[in-house]
């Protein structure tokens, strides 16, 4: 796409946007960038709309960070990597389409877009960084996709709205604090291939109401479930004879016994078909590229 614009709008060094100078609510990436630099568009207050062009591999670190009034931005999907802090704070953003060839997604990523209701993460992703969408209140759902290993710490905490999470047979461990205070949290599954569940992995989550842990988990962190009064839990192992059991934390439910999860031992059949509860595909995930105006881009 060819576009008109005034060369100091831009700071561009090689095929590098470092700096946006301009004032437009709506902004179309000039052709030929390959990289969006540190900052290159942080804190900008004008900027509600952006349309980057095929062609940019990578989203560098907080390019996007605290713009108060962006809504909406197009990727190409030619991008592959997104940095951190890319779009931490973009209190505004409502609607983001994720390329299918994003393998790389970067610490606080997302954090603290408060706006932001529905996000699919492709099947490429492998990996999720710390604190990604933490903070994300208004985010609905987690699907995680196969190719995806390790939940980072913290990485949904604090999603208020989140009321289902899929996480995908890929996964082998959940990260500490991984869905603190998700208070709307209710169905959450834990593969088979898990092998550890970290410290406070699920606390707070005071709607959850069924967990499955399979056999196969190996180590549960200090406090996974406390704060989780509504929770059964069906542990596919034994109850262990003595109170330590190998890895499992002496306090995986939490200190307190007022609000301790119910749990049940030696039960073999997962208690959700989570399969058929989810659409793994995200059909509501949609975004018009015609939809940005143009007639004030420069």
């Amino acid at each position: 796409m060819d576009v008109a614009y005034d060369i100091y709008d831009f700071e561009i060094n090689g095929t590098t946007l470092n700096k946006y100078n301009g004032r437009s609510a709506s902004v179309i990436i000039p052709d030929g960038i390959t990289s969006i630099g540190y900052s290159a568009f942080a804190n900008c207050n004008c900027v509600e709309k952006i349309l980057i062009p095929d062609g940019v591999t990578s989203i560098g670190y907080s390019a996007f960070k605290a713009c108060p009034n962006l809504k909406m931005v197009i990727i190409p999907e030619s991008v592959n990597t997104i940095a951190d802090e890319a779009f931490k704070g973009c209190t505004a953003l409502e609607s983001i389409v994720l390329p299918a060839g994003l393998t790389f997604m970067g610490r606080w990523v997302f954090s603290g877009c408060t706006a932001l209701k529905v996000l699919a993460i492709p099947e490429n992703v492998v990996s999720l960084g710390y604190s990604a969408f933490s903070g994300c209140t208004a985010l609905e759902s987690a699907i995680i996709p196969h190719g995806i290993t390790e939940l980072n710490d913290d990485v949904f905490s604090g999603c208020t709205s989140i009321t289902i999470a899929h996480l995908s047979d890929s996964v082998t461990s959940i990260g500490k604090w991984a869905f603190k205070g998700c208070t709307a949290l209710k169905s959450v599954n834990i593969p088979d291939g898990v092998k550890e569940v970290g410290e406070g992995a699920f606390s707070g989550c005071t709607s959850l109401e069924e967990v499955y842990i399979p056999s196969g988990v190996r180590h549960i962190g200090m406090c996974a479930f406390t704060g989780c009064a509504s929770l059964t839990i069906s542990c596919e192992k034994k109850k262990p004879l003595f109170p330590f059991m190998g890895k499992w934390d002496k306090d995986w439910l939490g200190a307190s016994k007022t609000d301790a999860p119910k749990v049940l031992w030696n039960c073999k059949n997962k208690p959700i078909n989570f399969e058929n509860t989810i659409d793994k595909e995200q059909d509501m995930v949609y975004t018009d590229k015609n939809s940005i105006e143009t007639d004030d881009v420069k």
